[in-house]
């Protein structure tokens, strides 16, 4: 039997760091403001030997940041995901495999909130 490890939690790993994270963004924002300590962290979890990272590409979303009232939330939202990817990518080495996330679009806990398909696909 053959078993792969993925990485562990990043969001909190960053709020033990010091880190405040807002609601809509949660670590988004961190690719941006603290790419070293996300990039320490994924460094931490292929030291421990993962097979996988899950680059933080969780709230990089121009909805998530169209709710805390970036001006320009989409180029923002492209800005952190693709800083998630190529810190994730400078983390990993050998076989380590980056992966993605992306969150709900609206709240986790509220699916009432759900926008639809049509505005799930389209977004």
């Amino acid at each position: 039997v053959s078993f792969k490890i993925l990485d562990g939690a990043l969001g909190s790993e960053l709020i033990m760091r010091g880190l405040t994270l807002p609601k809509h963004i949660w670590s988004a924002d961190a690719n941006i403001t603290s790419p070293k300590i996300v990039q320490k962290i994924h460094q931490e979890y292929v030291d421990a030997g993962t097979d996988y990272i899950t680059a933080n590409t969780f709230r990089t979303t121009p909805r998530a940041y169209k709710k805390i009232g970036t001006s320009k939330p989409e180029e923002t939202a492209r800005a952190s995901l693709y800083k998630a990817v190529e810190i994730a990518k400078k983390a990993a080495y050998n076989s380590v495999i980056v992966a993605g996330s992306i969150a709900p679009l609206e709240d986790c806990y509220s699916p009432n909130l759900f926008p639809g398909r049509d505005v799930s696909v389209a977004e």
